[in-house]
């Protein structure tokens, strides 16, 4: 079978031809039926997922039909294998579904199967590392928190959106671990994150807008196009270190208020190599301070002990830190977690979050379903005009023991001055 001819019999668009090619050779004409395609597998791996077991029937029929036809094996193979196994060069950026062959069910649990896949190698990675199994389940809840995901953006059917697959990569990789709420990514200080001080004595801290940041008149990061935008400086001497700071509370840029810091009393905090693990936060609720708490506090026991790391900091850059859930959702766990970190904003972006919330982007805004809190809020947002926004934050490793004190709120930013 010859590439052109499986794009014709699988259903797929002519144009995803230029796609395929160079990985062709991937694809043997007649491949095996692979390990993920299988009912024993299935039943070996979902349970761990959390999800229940409503989707056997399916999956029985999705198996026999991929039994039978090679242009689904050839298709599960070729999928599975660029997206996860060879070098992200090879990535396919778009990937049509097979749902000619399949109807709207069948795509779903055929994707939620490849994402299962991905768990043998998983677990073949943390037993190289010595990692207990509790990690292995915590993927394996990640995927089944996608398809919830997916349920909210195909009408109630079950699945696993493809656009996620990669995701899983990274945990097959050593890269990314759940300890208990949250997951952590190996990365090292990431561009976006400013400059961070701490006073020598008390140990206050003060985050500085980086060189090269733009804000608009409310303080809030824009790009360099938008009316009113203001290039930040930051510069530094051998003596001290001048910049914007940073309101730890909103994330807003005090472009009104410059200061300069000693540096005979203001130390930076973290360097480019450092190991500054980025903190995602996977889908299915019960966010509690004490589970946050939890999660980073053993996160850090988590990199002493299996990679012999002192992590200095933890960061996140998310749709989930919009500033606007603070007055959105002032009493939600996930406002409460934002009270304990140092804030700092993003341009706005649009589409920031849809996916995860509705499961699409796009379309009508009025359409979207307003029946849960976060979608409220979403909807409220759009209503009075604003733009959805992407928040960071960084938390030092430093400030764990004082995590559920509001710590930076009542002594970071200009606050830290007053040491």
């Amino acid at each position: 079978m010859t590439p052109r001819e499986w794009i014709a019999a699988a259903g797929l668009p002519d144009d995803f031809l230029e796609c395929v090619l160079p990985v062709w050779d991937f694809s043997p004409a007649a491949p095996a039926l692979p390990e993920f395609l299988t009912v024993d597998f299935f039943r070996r791996w979902y349970p761990l997922t959390g999800c229940p077991e409503e989707l056997l029937p399916e999956v029985e029929r999705v198996c026999r039909i991929a039994a039978e036809n090679p242009v689904v094996r050839i298709y599960a193979n070729l999928v599975f294998r660029v997206q996860l196994l060879e070098p992200p060069r090879c990535r396919f950026s778009r990937i049509p579904s097979l749902e000619k062959l399949l109807g709207p069910r069948g795509v779903g649990v055929l994707q939620l199967m490849m994402a299962l896949g991905s768990l043998p190698y998983v677990a073949a990675k943390h037993a190289e590392l010595g990692l207990p199994a509790e990690h292995l389940e915590g993927v394996a809840r990640w995927i089944g928190g996608t398809v919830g995901i997916y349920k909210a953006g195909h009408e109630g059917i079950p699945g696993h959106d493809l656009g996620q697959l990669f995701w899983l990569r990274y945990s097959m990789e050593g890269r990314l671990f759940r300890v208990g709420r949250f997951e952590y990514f190996i990365q090292r200080a990431p561009e976006w994150l400013p400059a961070i001080y701490r006073h020598c004595r008390s140990g206050r801290t003060i985050a500085l807008a980086p060189d090269g940041w733009f804000a608009g008149p409310d303080g809030m990061r824009c790009s360099p196009e938008e009316a009113g935008a203001t290039a930040l400086r930051f510069s530094e001497t051998p003596d001290t270190v001048r910049g914007i700071p940073i309101d730890p509370a909103s994330g807003r840029c005090e472009i009104e208020q410059p200061v300069i810091l000693s540096r005979s009393e203001f130390l930076p905090v973290i360097a480019a190599h450092d190991w500054v693990p980025g903190v995602h936060i996977p889908g299915g609720g019960g966010m509690t301070p004490e589970r946050a708490a939890d999660s980073l506090r053993r996160a850090k026991v988590f990199f002493q002990r299996y990679f012999n790391r002192e992590v200095p900091a933890f960061v996140c850059d998310s749709w989930i830190l919009n500033p606007d859930w603070q007055t959105e959702l002032p009493e939600s766990n996930l406002t409460k977690f934002m009270r304990e970190l140092y804030l700092c904003s993003f341009p706005v972006d649009p589409e920031a979050g849809l996916f995860f919330v509705f499961g699409r982007s796009g379309g009508d805004r009025r359409s979207y379903p307003a029946d849960t809190s976060i979608r409220r809020a979403f909807h409220r947002i759009w209503e009075s005009g604003r733009e959805l926004r992407p928040g960071g934050m960084f938390l030092l490793t430093a400030d764990l023991d004082r995590f559920g004190t509001a710590v930076y709120r009542t002594t970071g930013g200009r606050r830290a001055l007053e040491a």
